[in-house]
């Protein structure tokens, strides 16, 4: 037997299928597992009073952040002086945090970290 036939026997169309759908599978599982664990959602405290949720994201984007709120007083429209900012993976918000924790802003050092779930806080 050849070298080709003996890589076709290896890489049948059924094997490669089994390994795609492992693959797939294990991707879904840890998505699922990011997901509701909230890894990829940093919170952000120290934000200027004046900064909108666009302003909040602005500062993130070149490490592809999703989007991002300030949290505001319901009452008086004033900001909380937190935000959270939103990533597709935990890779992008570590690079994130890397990049803008202890940032001046105003006169105030940006404080950046991932969000604790529920689980964590009790």
């Amino acid at each position: 037997m050849n070298e080709a036939n003996t890589l076709d026997a290896l890489f049948s169309d059924e094997i490669i299928k089994e390994i795609v759908d492992q693959s797939i599978s294990e991707d879904r599982e840890l998505h699922q597992f990011y997901y509701e664990q909230k890894t990829h959602i940093l919170f952000v405290f120290h934000i200027p009073d004046d900064w909108s949720s666009h302003h909040l994201l602005q500062m993130f984007v070149p490490f592809d952040a999703l989007y991002a709120v300030v949290m505001k007083h319901d009452d008086t429209g004033q900001s909380k002086g937190f935000g959270f900012v939103h990533f597709a993976s935990r890779y992008q918000a570590q690079m994130g945090i890397h990049a803008v924790d202890g940032m001046s802003a105003g006169r105030k050092r940006l404080r950046v970290a991932f969000k604790k779930s529920k689980s964590q806080n009790e």
